[in-house]
């Protein structure tokens, strides 16, 4: 295939193959290049025109554009990112709302513990992994009371599951417990914080920790600080003030990775689809509290 190319001082034959070359090139590997015109300065007198002649009658430049478009979105990136897995699977737990779920990477396992069935407070423990629901309940020696709405996490300096506090329509319950991948162990720390429901409950690797915040105690939204480590509970509330909240979860945010509380929004008395609010955030995003304390109080009144 041959170029005709025009220029004001009528550059030889070899220029011109050699304007042609460069401008085929220019237009392969420049998005959004509409003209030639001046592009060219650099190496030679300005291109008015390319044109490719030839039996092919090819149109090099709308086929170098439309090679440039974006392609067509593909439909299945709209699709929603859940699978219903229900149907296949050959045991599960059954209704209920207020579990309390966390993964355990030490056995590879989502741990689920209790929760509300609708007619009674489940205390049953179960782990969930290759699409496969197992209820080890039978296996255990013991277990935290029936309850729902308990913290659970995992605890990365200690390599356990931690378990802290409920509710069980009569009862608030502050009591401490981990799970070793095949069993319950009761804790008796010489401090904790207070009974309480839907308190907040994070790993924090970097400090050695894991960290606590808020609740509902006997109906009233509190808003202290505790950490976790070593088997000890310290109430850090006293160097960060601040207010109660209850339910939400926690959001690593800031170019430090440092924890913030993504609290819940209130919901309707009695709605058994508990929904956290988890918003994602720029790790460079400046913290809301830049001058420290603790989250302002952001209510969740509930019932059954």
């Amino acid at each position: 295939m041959r170029f005709r190319v025009t220029a004001p001082n009528g550059p030889s034959v070899r220029a011109r193959r050699t304007y042609g070359a460069i401008a085929l090139v220019l237009l392969l590997c420049t998005p959004g290049l509409g003209s030639l015109g001046g592009h060219l300065s650099a190496a030679g007198p300005p291109l008015r025109s390319l044109s490719p002649v030839g039996t092919e009658g090819v149109d090099l430049l709308a086929a170098a554009q439309a090679s440039l478009r974006p392609a067509a979105a593909d439909p299945a990136a709209t699709l929603s990112p859940w699978t219903n897995i229900t149907s296949r699977l050959p045991l599960s737990p059954g209704y209920r709302e207020g579990e309390s779920m966390a993964y355990d990477p030490v056995i590879g396992q989502v741990l689920m513990f209790g929760g509300y069935t609708g007619t009674r407070y489940a205390g049953d423990t179960w782990l969930f992994s290759h699409d496969n629901w197992t209820d080890i309940t039978p296996t255990l020696p013991t277990a935290p009371s029936p309850r729902q709405r308990a913290g659970l996490v995992f605890d990365t300096a200690d390599q356990v599951m931690l378990l802290f506090g409920g509710h069980n329509g009569n009862t608030y319950y502050n009591d401490t417990w981990t799970f070793n991948g095949t069993a319950w162990h009761l804790l008796h720390p010489a401090n904790a914080p207070s009974v309480r429901e839907d308190a907040m409950m994070a790993d924090e690797p970097r400090d050695h920790y894991v960290v606590l915040f808020g609740g509902n105690s006997n109906g009233t939204r509190v808003g202290d600080t505790w950490t976790f480590s070593n088997g000890t509970w310290t109430n850090i509330s006293s160097t960060l003030g601040g207010a109660g909240a209850a339910g939400g979860g926690w959001i690593h945010v800031g170019r430090h990775r440092r924890l913030r509380p993504a609290l819940q929004r209130p919901r309707q008395r009695g709605d058994l689809e508990r929904h956290v609010e988890l918003r994602q955030r720029r790790l460079d995003e400046p913290h809301p509290n830049a001058d420290g304390g603790a989250p302002e109080a952001r209510g969740l009144e509930h019932g059954l």
